[in-house]
């Protein structure tokens, strides 16, 4: 089967970024939310649903939905036994530090009540800090043979309509009300993420994959004005995040339209004129260059094993450089030993891997 080389030098991006932003290092004032009001977890989403999109657009024209539903419930599972591994090595090894403070405000709940927490973590209702994102990943895909389903019946529009409602009931706190209701029964904390705001990133990932993923041979090319409103936005959000606009925005009350966990509306703005702006560069990629990033490319081919790598190493050392109060050389030091580790880690991972990569397809094109 042959992997898309655009997606994956994305997805390594991805895990670099990620891995600079969850180690105390100075590095992150930079990488937190790089251009704009965006950081590597919309992309993280956003780029998994166009993959199963076009997933599912082949599957579909095959008329193999059982296929499909297989398909779905394996990535699920492992996933989840991705997530479980890595709260394994949190609990049973970070854990047995709780008297340190930097450990118990990762671990609050295990160090409080160890037995409710693992059980609340293997329900997905405990979700500690840098390990939320997974099982926002596993509900995600949980529920999407029966999203395809509707598809199927009804079409895209009314789906996306519903997934856009539910969005908006979601910036009214409809996870905290949820938490509050299953609080009652175990240890509860849902992670940062807010499921039904981020389902809407998902469906219309599916969506954008389902639609354009299967094309095989064009690539996406989105309509000059677009292409020019992408780039406008996209700077203007990149200068106010920074700040470089010569006048300052104080949104007050109205905070909550960017705020990350719950995709406020101008973060969703400002992540799709950052799409724009990556279609555009697209366009002006060649081989040589994609080439060149291999380095990236072999991070993005091995995206859950390494991210499950990244967090444990991440939780050891914010563990070690907060309890010691360590220079910023040293956290220089665990950074660069980090990203040597996960690249090493991805090069043995490839001996394993005889997947063909293909060099010419746009980020556009169907990923198998």
């Amino acid at each position: 089967m042959e992997r898309n080389l655009g997606l994956d030098v994305l997805r390594g991006l991805l895990l670099v970024i990620m891995a600079i932003n969850h180690i105390p290092n100075p590095l992150r004032e930079y990488t937190i939310q790089p251009i704009g009001f965006v950081s590597a977890a919309e992309g993280f989403i956003f780029l998994s649903a166009f993959v199963f999109g076009s997933i599912i657009k082949k599957r579909l024209e095959r008329n193999d939905l059982s296929g499909l539903n297989f398909l779905i419930r394996n990535r699920a599972k492992k996933i989840y036994l991705a997530h479980i591994m890595t709260l394994i090595f949190a609990f049973f090894v970070i854990g047995q530090f709780c008297h340190i403070e930097p450990v118990h405000n990762i671990l609050g709940y295990y160090c409080d009540d160890p037995l409710s927490a693992m059980l609340g973590s293997l329900l997905l209702l405990y979700q500690p800090p840098l390990l939320d994102i997974l099982p926002l990943y596993v509900i995600l895909l949980l529920y999407t043979f029966t999203l395809v389903k509707l598809v199927i019946r009804h079409g895209w529009p009314p789906i996306l309509l519903l997934s856009l409602a539910i969005w908006v009931l979601a910036q009214f706190g409809m996870k905290d009300h949820l938490a509050r209701l299953m609080s009652h029964q175990t240890t509860t904390y849902l992670g940062a993420f807010d499921p039904f705001s981020w389902q809407l990133l998902w469906v219309l990932g599916l969506a954008w994959g389902y639609a354009h993923g299967h094309a095989s041979t064009q690539r996406i090319e989105p309509p000059r004005l677009l292409g020019i409103a992408s780039i406008a936005l996209s700077l203007f959000f990149f200068c106010w995040r920074n700040p470089l606009i010569p006048f300052s925005i104080n949104l007050g009350s109205f905070e909550w339209i960017l705020d990350k966990w719950r995709l406020g509306p101008l973060r969703l703005l400002n992540f799709f004129s950052v799409m724009g702006v990556i279609l555009w560069i697209n366009r002006h990629l060649s081989p040589e260059i994609l080439n060149s990033l291999k380095p990236l490319a072999h991070l993005g081919k091995n995206m859950l094993p390494l991210f499950c790598l990244h967090v444990c190493f991440s939780i050891v050392t914010i563990s070690i450089v907060e309890h010691r109060q360590l220079s910023d050389w040293w956290c220089y030091l665990f950074l660069l030993l980090q990203l040597t580790l996960l690249y090493s880690v991805a090069q043995i991972l490839g001996l394993f891997s005889n997947k063909p990569t293909s060099l010419l397809k746009p980020l556009a094109q169907r990923n198998p």
